[in-house]
């Protein structure tokens, strides 16, 4: 008697410990998303209240794979505690634990199958995000810049922006985030149906100068409702696939406030830019 309580308790203790390896697996295929919200900056918060999409073809297309591949992890698991059961009912029975022990070769097999697909999708996807001139675009969080960028940010009326001064390697998607320490009058940034004002906003290649800043149509403009933070989305792709360019944005001294004053002042009367 004693024996047999023993083992029937012993075969308990390992499917819990099975069911909890299952659990766990499918949590983490489920769940975890790199870079996710718990860990947000301030300007991935606001790009998710923007209201501009935030995900395009590639990044949806790379993110369908990812699910397919979970599922077979997903498959994995269960054929394992599958070929673990069969194991332990066999009572010593030859076929079940050679076939137990085929499922569980078979299962590795296809685990090993499985994560070298993910390894040669991640390697392809990299090339094409490369080759269209959006490499990054699927790992490049937005971080929040503390360090100063000029006396603007100490004093004046900018508190922060995105990309920080003299950054490299931007992806030629990304959106310009400019924080303000106090509430902006909306129309002196934002014309029309949520167009760029392009008398006070100038966004334009360095090399060129101001004469070559995009027009109102080429930006689309969307602010948070206390209107201290704005987001900036070039309808095209900035810069060119095959060689990096230098952009500039320059803050106009035509920039209000919610209560009509100048947003620049005194020894920042010209404005602002980088």
């Amino acid at each position: 008697m004693p024996g047999p309580f023993r083992t029937h308790v012993s075969r308990i203790t390992v499917l819990t410990a099975l069911f909890g390896v299952l659990v766990f697996c499918a949590s983490l295929f489920l769940f975890f998303e790199p870079g996710s919200a718990l860990a947000q900056t301030p300007f991935e918060q606001l790009g998710e209240a923007s209201r501009l999409p935030q995900t395009d073809l590639i990044t949806i297309i790379a993110r369908l794979i990812r699910v397919f591949l979970s599922v077979l992890g997903i498959l994995f698991v269960l054929l394992i505690l599958y070929a673990g059961y069969l194991y332990m009912v066999s009572q010593g029975d030859p076929a079940k634990t050679e076939k137990a022990r085929k499922i569980i070769s078979q299962a590795v097999v296809g685990f090993i199958i499985i994560m070298a697909s993910y390894g040669i999708t991640t390697f392809v996807m990299n090339l094409l995000l490369k080759a269209t001139g959006r490499q990054g675009i699927v790992q490049a969080p937005v971080e929040r810049y503390a360090e100063p960028l000029g006396s603007a940010l100490g004093a004046g009326i900018i508190d922060n922006h995105y990309p920080p001064r003299n950054a490299l390697d931007i992806p030629r998607n990304t959106k310009i985030f400019l924080t303000f320490k106090e509430a902006m009058d909306p129309t002196t940034l934002i014309q029309g149906d949520g167009e760029l004002n392009a008398n006070n906003i100038l966004i334009f290649e360095t090399s060129r100068g101001k004469g070559a800043k995009l027009d109102s149509a080429a930006v689309r403009v969307v602010a948070n409702e206390d209107r201290t933070v704005f987001v900036f989305d070039p309808v095209e792709l900035l810069g060119n696939p095959t060689t990096d360019v230098n952009y500039t944005v320059a803050l106009q001294p035509g920039l209000k406030k919610a209560n009509g004053k100048n947003a620049f002042v005194g020894a920042y009367a010209s404005g602002y830019g980088w």
